[in-house]
């Protein structure tokens, strides 16, 4: 995400909370071959897609999950929390 590239991403755990489907990447069902490929066709043949894809990754991976933005939502839990 931070490098600005398109994800593919399966259907496990956590993921589809971090990736959203069609907005940031791409989703499959896991240990579906067909649905991958299927995947990474469209980045191969669809440019623009990978590009805006992997734009939206990088400022969702920015605003979301550098260790500056945990370091600020946990000291405003731990202020909370202290009251």
């Amino acid at each position: 995400m931070a490098r600005g590239k398109p994800i593919v991403a399966t259907y496990v755990r956590e993921n589809p909370l971090v990736i959203g489907h069609d907005r940031d990447g791409l989703h499959v069902d896991p240990g579906n071959s067909d649905q991958m490929v299927s995947a990474l066709s469209r980045l191969i043949y669809e440019p623009g897609l990978g590009a805006r894809l992997g734009n939206e990754a990088k400022k969702k991976f920015y605003q979301s999950f550098t260790a500056d933005r945990m370091a600020r939502d946990y000291e405003r839990l731990y202020l909370e929390v202290l009251g």
